[in-house]
């Protein structure tokens, strides 16, 4: 259905299959030159390809695009990509809901697929999802994918699941990027995201100068790679603030590559993590991240949730957190614990240059390992204060290195130590 200068509606209640064996098929194809696109199915789409597979494609140039699904969509490609739902728009906003019947399915045998794909130049995009979105592929593979240029970006996934998988490319669930906009993220349902020789990545966001807000209030998360990184919720912005709240069970594991439950990094902006979740990562020769969060500025992680950080051949740090100019806060009070077989093995790393490090531990820490260094609590800053208080118990052991419960410096100022647990 095409339309130049008016508005462009489909609804389908039916049954439509689309094959092509040659080129490409689409189950549903909607586009307004000037105009909106409405898009809504109730019923089942199949599109089978020897190129690319689309079953809803929607596009606008200068209208906005809203497309529902409370159906089954299945896509699949061979030689192409293949999109359960693609929208498309220049200068219009984007709206994709996928409602608690709906049902999305991409496959691509030797390309990339996407459950949802929206992508506008200038507008803002929102994506809900309340049903089942499942995208796997030979290359890369996206659960939810959401582009653009100056827009803004909301995803939330209410309820419902994501999975993306392949197997020599990247697997995201949910992915969001704009230069310039804001991303607002919200998810209480499952995503799996599983990158056999690429990256795993459950929920990534990514601006340039926008601010980044992430909610996992609760469901799981799980990413897997066997010879990449993995990583459960990362967020990156150059000069907007990070925001990331998880209140969601991570498991992120890794044979060759690090293992990092949640990211969080801004150049210039603030950056705040919040967990309140279980936190579980895993890798043989890699590095093991609980929550790692760096920037320039101000610096906060807080939260009760578990954290367990486990490697043979790296790095396990339960909570790492650096900046350069501003404060660094830590305030925990779960359990963690880390292990490491031939590396450094610290529960808390807290490093800082010009502002004041302060770490509040409650919980309980332990620190193992067999041929390296072990730090309960390590905080340290060259030029401003550095402050440890524990309430928590802290066991720390190794047959070869240097083992010390809390470990504070501070080159050209103060350093205070409270403690009341057993170390």
């Amino acid at each position: 259905a095409l339309s130049q200068f008016g508005d462009t509606s489909v609804t389908n209640n039916g049954t439509i299959s689309a094959y092509s064996y040659g080129a490409g098929a689409a189950g549903i194809v909607a586009a307004s030159s000037y105009n909106d696109v409405t898009v809504a199915n109730n019923g089942s789409i199949e599109a089978e390809a020897l190129g690319s597979a689309y079953g809803m494609l929607a596009i606008s140039q200068y209208g906005d695009s809203s497309i529902a699904n409370d159906g089954s969509i299945s896509a699949s490609a061979y030689n192409g990509d293949a999109y359960g739902i693609l929208a498309l728009a220049q200068y219009g906003d984007i709206s994709i809901s996928n409602g608690s019947a709906g049902t999305i399915e991409a496959v691509s045998y030797n390309g990339n697929a996407y459950g949802i794909n929206a992508q506008s130049f200038s507008g803002d995009i929102t994506v809900d999802n309340a049903g089942s979105i499942e995208a796997y592929a030979y290359g890369d593979a996206y659960g939810i994918a959401a582009s653009t240029a100056y827009g803004d970006i909301s995803i939330d996934n209410s309820g419902g699941s994501v999975v993306a998988y392949s197997y020599s490319g990247a697997a995201i669930g949910i992915n969001a990027q704009t230069p310039f906009g804001d991303i607002s993220i919200d998810n209480s349902g499952t995503i799996e995201a599983n990158g056999y020789n690429g990256i795993g990545i459950g929920i990534y966001a990514s601006s340039q100068a926008g601010d980044i807000t992430i909610n996992s209030t609760g469901g799981s998360i799980t990413a897997y790679s066997q010879y990449s990184t993995a990583v459960g919720i990362a967020a990156s912005s150059y000069s907007g603030d990070v925001g990331i709240g998880s209140g969601s069970a991570i498991t992120v594991t890794t044979y060759d590559g690090d293992a990092i439950g949640i990211f969080a990094q801004s150049a210039y902006g603030e950056i705040t993590v919040a967990n309140s979740g279980d936190v579980a990562v895993e890798t043989y020769y890699g590095d093991a991240y609980g929550i790692q969060a760096s920037g320039q500025y101000d610096v906060s992680v807080s939260g009760g949730g578990d954290i367990s950080a486990t490697t043979t051949y790296g790095i396990a740090l339960g909570i790492y957190a650096y900046t350069v100019s501003g404060d660094l806060d830590i305030d925990v009070s779960g359990n963690i614990g880390v292990t490491s077989y031939d590396g450094l093995a610290y529960g808390i790393f807290a490093y800082n240059i010009y502002g004041d490090t302060t770490v509040s531990s409650s919980g309980e820490i332990t620190a193992d390992n067999s041929y390296g260094s072990v730090r309960g609590i390590s905080a340290a800053s060259v030029f401003g204060d550095a402050e440890v208080g524990n309430e928590g118990d802290i066991t720390v052991q190794t047959l070869q290195g240097s083992a010390i419960g809390i470990d504070v410096n501070s080159v050209f100022s103060s350093v205070s130590v409270t403690n009341s647990g057993d170390i």
